[in-house]
């Protein structure tokens, strides 16, 4: 079959059977050689098939065996693959933060959403109860307004400007309103981000005007933060964990299928467990570019196929170094004194 007839579904027409070749997507088209030795699998120019190749795979038509896509072939896109931006100060130091989205920062409204009505409610009680007494109950209706007018205009603001951009809901969300440059925000800014509350809150208070405008930049800016200069970012919280159970079983598998005495070093140990701790927080496009550069090398040290998963092979290995290699025999990560006789990964 030529090379003009194996790509006949890429113009709308049907391709025509083969014995053992599963029917691909309309972005996947099968090549064959000049020989007809073997055929290869390409992608058209959409990001998302190339993605679908890697992760997937599909039937060799010959042998039926998985063949994927190359992820050293895979090009870079210069898009962004979460919400992580970086930040260089005048003084050539990079910062990474991660921006809250819309989604994110609704839990923590409406929660200072609650504590705003019970301090509106909680205070007009007493007032009204109070004065009613007093003989004065519209005095106490009058008082319950006037709180509820400074929560609505001053809670998040003043908050914001004590609390170094947090409010209660902030706060127990772990977000934090910060500078478009990444500095902590003067009470102006907290102030001016929140009185254009309302007009994000148009039409009706759906927020649609500050919905519109966080989907329209990379740092999900509503209108007030596009004016006070501002965004909101989620706080990263050092923590320090156990070891942590590999449960993919594609993980699992390739652990098996390490070399029994292979000796992890003391500085690939620590690489991979920064990455295994980490990867819950990363989208898995990132994980795959993160997995790559160390993955890679170390494949070609054990002698792995080139389809091997970068994020599968890293966790196996820190399976087979925290986990597995303890359950057998507890020793210490690091020269094994048979050494001669195992083979020692180190970072490449």
């Amino acid at each position: 079959m030529g090379g003009r007839e194996s790509n006949r579904f890429l113009n709308g027409q049907r391709a025509e059977h083969q014995p053992g070749l599963r029917r691909a997507p309309f972005f996947i088209r099968w090549r064959a050689d000049e020989k007809g030795a073997g055929r290869r699998l390409s992608a058209a120019y959409c990001g998302r098939a190339r993605l679908w190749t890697i992760i997937r795979g599909l039937d060799c038509p010959r042998t039926g065996a998985r063949e994927t896509v190359p992820l050293s072939a895979v090009p870079h896109s210069r898009s962004p693959l979460d919400t992580r931006i970086e930040i260089v100060t005048p003084e050539n130091i990079a910062f990474q933060y991660r921006v809250a989205g819309p989604f994110a920062r609704l839990p923590a409204y409406l929660i200072d959403l609650l504590f705003r009505l019970i301090m509106v409610v909680a205070v007009g009680l007493v007032a009204v109860l109070g004065l009613g007494v007093a003989g004065l109950p519209g005095m106490g209706f009058g008082l319950m307004a006037v709180v509820a007018f400074i929560t609505e205009w001053f809670y998040c603001g003043l908050f914001e400007a004590l609390w170094n951009g947090q409010t209660p809901g902030k706060r127990l969300l772990h977000l934090r309103v910060l500078t478009a440059e990444g500095q902590p925000i003067n009470a102006w800014q907290a102030v001016l981000r929140n009185f254009l509350r309302g007009v994000d809150a148009l039409p009706w208070m759906c927020y649609q005007f500050g919905l519109f405008s966080a989907a329209s930049n990379d740092r999900f800016q509503r209108l007030g933060d596009l004016a006070a200069g501002t965004m909101v970012v989620v706080e990263q919280r050092a923590s320090r964990a156990d070891v942590v159970r590999i449960e993919e079983a594609e993980a699992l598998a390739l652990a098996a299928q390490l070399p029994p005495g292979l000796v992890i070093s003391r500085s690939l140990a620590r690489a991979l467990s920064a990455y295994v701790i980490r990867r819950p927080t990363f989208a898995w496009r990132r994980r795959i570019e993160i997995a790559l550069h160390l993955s890679e090398p170390l494949r070609l040290s054990l002698g792995l196929p080139r389809e091997t998963h970068p994020d599968h092979l890293l966790c196996a290995l820190y399976h087979h170094a925290f986990i597995a290699d303890r359950l057998a025999q507890p020793r210490p990560i690091g020269r094994d004194p048979q050494a001669d006789a195992r083979q020692t990964l180190l970072i490449p």
